[in-house]
């Protein structure tokens, strides 16, 4: 959505600064006082409606650089998730080896007792 109002913005204020290049020459050609006055209050308001798109254009591209260093950072916060998630799963594989070998080592350990008991 932010990309196609970006779009629609920078169209918008290309009109207007066409229509201001338009005025312009329509100044320079004006032959009356009253029709000067009224290019030149045009002027006025389509450089405030420039200055405005202007800005909403910055701040756009500001939002769009804050979306995209977001998106960095999730990626990057993605890709500890799946190391810490490869550790656990080996911790996990560990665990279970050393819960056998301290089953076998118990077992050991009895089979030793009973043994001398035994004899």
């Amino acid at each position: 959505m932010l990309a196609q109002d970006y779009v629609n913005l920078k169209k918008e204020l290309r009109a207007v600064r066409l229509t201001q290049v338009a005025t312009k020459v329509r100044l320079e050609a004006a032959n009356g006082r009253e029709e000067a006055k009224k290019l030149k209050e045009d002027l006025a308001v389509l450089a405030a409606q420039e200055k405005f798109l202007a800005e909403e254009a910055q701040q756009m591209e500001h939002q769009a650089r804050e979306f995209e260093r977001g998106a960095v950072n999730l990626e990057q916060l993605r890709a500890e998730l799946t190391q810490v998630e490869e550790a656990g799963r080996r911790i996990g594989a560990t665990v279970e080896t050393l819960k056998g070998e301290l089953y076998l080592f118990s077992a050991s350990k009895r089979l030793y007792r009973y043994t001398a008991q035994v004899e």
